[in-house]
């Protein structure tokens, strides 16, 4: 099935040079748990367990390309905080895969600039532009929000904007709670961005109750969307299994059909 077309790495790479770190977050790491032979390692020997090599890793459950569960915003409905609802049971190892599947929609966005701290750019007007230019949004589709943001984190630094250690001005674009709702009536059912959050940096909590407690999925780190069309390609993202997890870190494609016979 996939032979008559092209798949397109949707994902970010995880390595301690690379992966920037939510301010207060644990910081990705990998250690050597055992290599070929014994080795030295800060004057320390490391013994080898047989002749093959392992890593250890430790990193937050919202490292890198991830999705975020309702948990990670919606309180459980017993926690008698705002926003709290059922939703907020739902752990990331409990939501189905066809979650994160489905023909894509790529909205390029690098239009909407955002400023110092923004309340959301991506505007539900944005959307309809989008609409008159490639069709309506069909129920079942996923929205994936363009703006080249990913180019920060693969070298040029100033991935988390106005949060970062020291901040910059400028932060990645993101959507209105308006917008959210719109999208909902769509039927929408998952929507990505390649920035590091579907909220924006002042206040992220308004678009991610809005959108998780409405039943969409959130996808969030993605990379390469330049290299989708507006419409037609299969989109699919698969998070480790994570029990408990309130994200899940995993690995984004799309596959671009070839046209003509045999195509997706």
């Amino acid at each position: 099935m996939f032979d008559n077309g092209s798949i397109i790495d949707l994902s970010l790479t995880l390595s301690e040079a690379q992966a920037p770190t939510w301010p207060g977050d644990v910081r990705f790491q990998t250690h050597v748990t055992s290599w070929f032979r014994n080795y030295e390692a800060f004057g320390i020997t490391i013994p080898s367990r047989g002749p093959f090599q392992t890593h250890s890793i430790h990193m937050s459950d919202h490292t890198g390309t991830h999705c975020d569960a309702p948990a990670h915003f919606v309180p459980p409905p017993d926690s008698g905080l705002p926003h709290a609802s059922p939703a907020g049971h739902m752990t990331v190892d409990m939501i189905p895969l066809t979650q994160y599947m489905g023909y894509a929609a790529v909205i390029d966005t690098r239009h909407a600039k955002a400023s110092d701290q923004t309340n959301g750019t991506i505007t539900s007007g944005m959307v309809a532009e989008f609409e008159e230019r490639h069709g309506r949004l069909a129920p079942g589709e996923i929205v994936l929000f363009y703006s080249q943001w990913d180019r920060r984190y693969q070298g040029g630094g100033g991935y988390y904007g106005p949060l970062d250690i020291p901040p910059i001005e400028d932060t990645w674009n993101a959507p209105t709670v308006e917008c959210i709702e719109f999208l909902i009536e769509r039927g929408i059912k998952c929507i990505g961005t390649d920035g590091p959050s579907i909220g924006p940096a002042n206040d992220a909590q308004p678009v991610h109750v809005a959108a998780l407690d409405g039943g969409l999925g959130i996808v969030e780190g993605l990379a390469n969307l330049n290299r989708l069309p507006p419409r037609g390609s299969y989109f699919i993202f698969l998070p480790l299994k994570l029990g408990g997890g309130t994200g899940g870190p995993g690995r984004a494609l799309a596959y671009i059909a070839n046209e003509g016979p045999g195509a997706m």
